[in-house]
């Protein structure tokens, strides 16, 4: 591998911006006025050339820069020896948080003696620039191989076992890593594989947690359940072994285990969506190794390993072809994941109520007879009750920390009530209109043109007619059953929408609302 291609790979696990569904960024806090403090430092604050001697380091040149970083490739002066070496971009100006959380990386780095954990040789400061060196791998990273499509199933095994070999080394010191995916796995010309990227550890039950209460911390595509959800009281060991098993499903499927057009929708798919099997997309998987790839994805912490080391142990099994000791979902946990399928299925399409009633009723019924199974699915019914006021609530804090475009977040309720509108045409059609006119309402308070498909979706049902629902008077002026000329249509929007809300316009009630999601703008306080 030539230098360039070297220096390519390791950039990508430090800043791996641009890496698509493989590797999407890593959300931190703060990222706004981070960018903004480097942008104001970088002109100030001249950055290290070439032959520049920092401490014992001799700058070889940049390799590349990321929103608040910048990679030097440099040589240790009396040794020789080639390192990397990582740089805030930023000087005094950037906050106490993130400094803290540059600190962080090197000293988790530092802490653990492990060959498949990449070593932070030492740390300092250069004119107000924090910076530390670090080892560099002659190598390219897991998100650079599987952009040729996925590995054979015995070298994603042998990956992940020596990834998890390595984790589990840093859960012995009381670090989970918290953002394990591609990019940040790297492998070297030996093909042995070398983790990095500590920037957002944490120490187990420990005072070094760099984030506070609610933040959302680590790459959407694979982060677990209790990750995405904001909190980090919950978040221990097991959070590391889901992410092992996204980038094991990564690797056998070339693809995460939940796609979406928006880290949002990412999110929420992976609070309550169970992922594709393996073997769906890759019919030479095999099933022990889609076994364990699906219980290290377990929505429950108490359904993954416990450990990192018992993961590794079946892995090992896999690897020698010995009997592996997980198995299959019985059928309480298939049970309580078609819930959760189902419940998502609600809050994306508008017919929340609906499928809750018939979810309550379907746990109630004969198919589950044994009290303490019906108990068990019930339990998992009130939880996924909360997942709408979750997705309302991540929603407003990613989208709020991300973008500096006020209309966003209403932009992207604006697309939900727009997409539930025509996914609900035909099943239930008075309700279809309802979130339609809601779309355009909510469009007009924030100024933004109303969507040109529910314009149309309103045009077409004034022109076809609407019967309503069974019980209406027939004879009533707001369910009418003839079709409206084409000619008597309105031609402006505006009268077309005041039509459509005489006929149809009875509003929808608070609950309904707040199922439908369309209180995005008023979240719930923490």
């Amino acid at each position: 591998m030539n230098q360039d291609s070297r220096d390519k790979s390791f950039v990508e696990s430090i800043d791996p911006d641009g890496v698509a569904d493989l590797d999407a960024v890593t959300i931190a806090p703060m990222s706004a006025p981070i960018e903004r403090a480097a942008a104001e430092n970088d002109s100030k604050l001249a950055l290290p050339e070439r032959g520049t001697v920092i401490d014992q380091y001799e700058i070889v040149g940049e390799v590349a820069r990321g929103a608040m970083g910048v990679v030097f490739r440099a040589k240790h002066a009396a040794l020789g020896r080639d390192v990397a070496i990582k740089m805030m971009l930023a000087g005094d100006d950037v906050s106490a948080e993130y400094r803290e959380r540059f600190a962080n990386e090197a000293r988790a780095a530092a802490a653990l003696d492990h060959p498949g954990i990449v070593p932070v040789f030492s740390v300092g400061q250069w004119h107000q620039r924090p910076y530390f060196a670090m080892a560099l791998v002659d190598g390219e990273s897991l998100a650079e191989r599987l952009r040729d499509g996925p590995l054979t199933s015995a070298e994603a095994a042998r990956i992940a076992k020596e990834l998890t070999d390595a984790i589990g080394h840093a859960h012995e010191h009381q670090i989970i890593h918290r953002d394990l995916k591609p990019a940040n796995i790297l492998i070297d010309r030996t093909h042995s594989v070398r983790v990095t990227d500590f920037g957002v550890s944490k120490l187990i039950g420990g005072g070094s947690e760099v984030t506070q209460q609610g933040e959302l911390i680590g790459t959407p595509h694979y982060m677990p359940p209790e990750q995405a959800g904001g909190s980090t009281q919950s978040i221990g060991p097991a959070a590391d072994v889901y992410s092992i098993g996204a980038v094991l499903y990564a690797m056998v499927t070339g693809r995460p285990p939940f796609q979406a057009a928006s880290p949002v929708d990412v999110v929420m798919q992976v609070i309550s969506r169970e992922p594709v099997p393996p073997s769906a997309l890759n019919a030479s998987v095999p099933a022990d190794l889609e076994v364990i790839t699906l219980k290290c994805l377990s929505k429950s912490v108490a359904d993954r390993y416990a450990s990192a080391d018992e993961l590794s142990e079946d892995l090992r099994r896999f690897i020698a072809g010995e009997p592996i000791l997980a198995k299959p979902p019985g059928w309480i946990r298939q049970a309580r994941m078609m819930l959760r399928t189902h419940v998502l299925f609600a809050s994306v399409s508008g017919s929340a109520a609906m499928l809750l009633v018939l979810m309550t009723a379907a746990v109630l019924v004969a198919l589950f007879r044994a009290r303490n199974d019906v108990l068990e699915l019930q339990d998992q019914l009130d939880r996924a009750t909360l997942l709408l006021t979750t997705e309302r609530r991540l929603t407003s804090k990613y989208i709020s920390a991300s973008t500096d475009r006020p209309n966003e977040l209403a932009e992207f309720e604006i697309n939900r009530l727009a997409t539930s509108a025509s996914g609900l045409q035909d099943s239930k059609p008075e309700l279809s209109i309802q979130l339609a006119l809601a779309a355009i309402d909510l469009a007009g308070q924030r100024g933004l043109a109303p969507p040109a498909e529910m314009i149309d979706l309103l045009r077409e049902r004034l022109r076809a007619g609407f019967s309503g629902a069974a019980s209406s008077d027939a004879n009533s002026d707001t369910n009418p059953t003839t079709a409206a000329p084409s000619d008597s249509l309105p031609e402006t929007t505006d009268e077309l929408v005041q039509m459509a809300k005489q006929r149809w316009g009875t509003p929808l009630s608070e609950t309904e609302r707040q199922l439908y999601g369309i209180q995005y703008l008023a979240p719930e306080e923490d």
